[in-house]
């Protein structure tokens, strides 16, 4: 995966995704934090060929649609977090401990790209 050429700090990440548009070759340089937004994000969230440094989710309930796609991501946090639309991570690289304990009520889909995780 090549690096992505543009750098954006955590803010400006967050007020394109409220706006509706996917993320796509974005460095984000801070923590990005979902927790602080999760009421006010659009029904899809993509994230594609980025490089976050800290992607913080912990115990967010998503009602967007999430997709991660060939992107890298330095340290993460998805435990008990809910994609009540789901969420698709293909061809993503995690470079730390990545724990997906996640509700028991989704369905985990694994495939060659990657993981699909839908709603019940």
């Amino acid at each position: 995966m090549k690096d992505p050429i543009n750098q954006i700090s955590a803010i400006d990440a967050i007020k394109i995704l409220r706006q509706g548009h996917a993320l796509v070759n974005y460095h984000i340089l801070q923590p990005l934090n979902l927790l602080q937004i999760e009421d006010d994000l659009p029904p899809k969230l993509v994230f594609e060929r980025c490089i976050k440094e800290n992607f913080e989710a912990a115990a967010v309930e998503f009602s967007s649609s999430i997709q991660l796609i060939h992107s890298r991501i330095l340290n993460c946090s998805f435990n008990y977090t809910y994609f009540v639309n789901g969420a698709t991570i293909e061809h993503c690289h995690f470079e730390s401990y990545l724990d997906f304990t996640i509700i028991d009520s989704h369905i985990k889909k694994y495939t060659s790209d990657g993981l699909k995780i839908l709603q019940a």
